[in-house]
């Protein structure tokens, strides 16, 4: 009776250890699983993980079938039977992610690879039924969150351009913020994250997704060498700034294709580069920009008239700030600058120094200055649609340009050399259309047809505008490591204080 009771314990045991083993793969070679324990122990991690990047906020539309139509209640990288190559994919693509200015921490990089190393040794037929979905849900949680932040990153940046600029000019209180830029970057979606999740049909698919989605500007890949380079140097002050401008370069707008002319801005280098693909050339000048406290906003738009002599209708705020505390009543100051007051309603022409400090914070009058030389805007403006009354124009004050820092300006860009620039934007212009342009502002014509335009033409008639045909795009953004004309990478003073809420931003995760 004893020896049968120690038989039945054998046997139980013997049953007990092929259920936990065998009964879930039916013999198929499945491993042993439960996928309430897998979810569980994806929960139980995500916990300790936290957040930290806007991407993890899709974590959840990534498993929630309805918000997502084409999410499946299932998990996307294992199953009972384990897993394909996928994880292998992505584990190639964010193993790389320190050669631009990431940290591996911020994917598990190093924890994905252990556990995947771990669980391609397990057996189907000699494992536990804890120890596969231990690595099953550690596994399909940090391989979903790695995915995503990487998709969305590389995408659309690691953090948001908002978040940086919002917070670099109003501090925390967002119910204050003041937009400072109007670029159109590419904006992250729920409608991606369901793109991301079809991409997970196969191996194939889901490589070239993520090869898909890496940045195409070559000044992005630049960055990234100049990271590395000062990586190998161990020269950390020169990292941070590569990382920095690496994240910029992530951020996509609607940058000219084909054989498109452009002009860049770039504000901590104080310059402008005209480009013209077409012929491969290349236009370079200082400018000047905003003071800190009148910071050039961030735009792109595209340039579609240049001005010739243009009246400066001051801004409103300049009038509040500058003028009334300063100069009401004063008609020597008025007179001096060649200014009138004009009354909004019926157009009428006033004298400037007139009007009472109440009249001209009523509204009901605007303050211009006089066509031609003195000018504030100077003798030529290209103009753009924007939200902030933001131009590039010429200046009646030449001298900021032998500055380094020229940050002078109440937001609007002085261009050091305006003629060269509407000549370079122009598409093959007469030398008759220039000779125009340099006599309407005071030049002297260059050829004999312009000097007969001269002495034939009423200085009344002489031209006022041109318009650029198709328009040309122009992009004012912010760079503090950006290359000369040489290639050369050179790091720039971060004149408006962006560069340490970027920072901020990206040590979050």
């Amino acid at each position: 009776m004893k020896t049968r009771r120690v038989s039945l314990a054998l046997l139980f045991s013997f049953l007990f250890s092929f259920v936990s083993c065998t009964l879930f793969t039916d013999n198929d070679g499945s491993y042993p699983y439960d996928e309430a324990l897998v979810r569980h122990v994806m929960d139980s991690v995500a916990k300790v993980d936290g957040g930290g990047m806007y991407a993890d906020a899709y974590y959840k539309l990534f498993y929630q079938q309805e918000k997502c139509d084409t999410a499946k209640d299932t998990l996307y990288w294992i199953n009972r039977y384990g897993m394909d190559e996928r994880p292998e994919v992505l584990l190639a693509w964010i193993s790389k992610v320190e050669e631009q200015g990431l940290k591996r921490t911020s994917f598990r990089v190093d924890e994905i690879a252990d556990d995947l190393a771990a669980f391609r040794k397990l057996k189907p037929d000699s494992c536990t039924l804890q120890e596969v979905c231990e690595l099953m849900g550690r596994l399909e949680y940090r391989l979903s969150r790695a995915y995503l932040r990487y998709a969305y990153g590389q995408r659309f940046g690691y953090v948001r351009p908002g978040d940086v600029f919002n917070k670099a000019i109003n501090g925390t209180k967002a119910e204050s913020y003041r937009r400072i830029y109007d670029i159109q970057f590419d904006q992250a979606t729920d409608s991606f994250c369901h793109v991301a999740i079809a991409k997970l049909e196969d191996a194939d698919a889901l490589n070239d997704f993520l090869s898909d989605i890496q940045p195409s500007d070559s000044l992005f890949y630049q960055l990234c060498s100049e990271y590395r380079r000062a990586s190998e140097k161990g020269d950390k002050k020169r990292q941070e700034l590569a990382q920095l401008n690496v994240e910029r370069a992530r951020w996509r707008y609607d940058r000219p294709s084909g054989k498109e002319k452009y002009v860049f801005v770039n504000i901590p280098s104080f310059e402008l580069e005209a480009v013209n693909k077409a012929k491969e050339e290349m236009l370079r000048m200082k400018i000047c920009c905003g003071q800190t406290d009148h910071q050039t906003p961030l735009l792109g738009s595209r340039i579609n008239r240049l001005d010739l002599n243009p009246y400066w209708v001051v801004p409103s705020s300049i009038i509040k700030n500058e003028v009334v505390p300063r100069h009401t009543g004063d008609s020597s100051y008025f007179a001096r600058n060649r200014m009138v007051a004009i009354e909004r309603s019926s157009g009428k022409v006033l004298s400037a120094a007139s009007l009472s400090s109440d009249q001209w914070t009523s509204g009901r009058y605007t303050l211009r200055q006089d066509r031609g030389a003195g000018n504030s805007l100077g003798r030529l403006i290209f103009r753009f649609p924007n939200s902030f009354s933001v131009y590039l124009h010429d200046t009646n004050s030449p001298g900021a340009f032998n500055r380094t820092v020229r940050a002078v300006s109440h937001g609007c860009i002085r261009v050091h050399k305006p003629l060269d620039l509407a000549v370079f934007l122009m598409d093959d212009p007469s030398d008759l259309l220039i000779d125009k342009i340099r006599v309407a502002i005071d030049k002297e014509p260059l050829s004999e047809e312009g000097r007969q335009y001269k002495e034939q033409t009423d200085p009344e008639n002489y031209m006022k505008s041109y318009s650029f045909d198709p328009r040309v795009p122009v992009y004012i953004d912010y760079y503090t490591l950006y290359p000369d004309g040489e290639g050369t990478f050179h790091a720039y003073d971060d004149v408006y204080g962006y560069d340490k809420p970027l920072l901020k931003e990206l040590n979050r995760f």
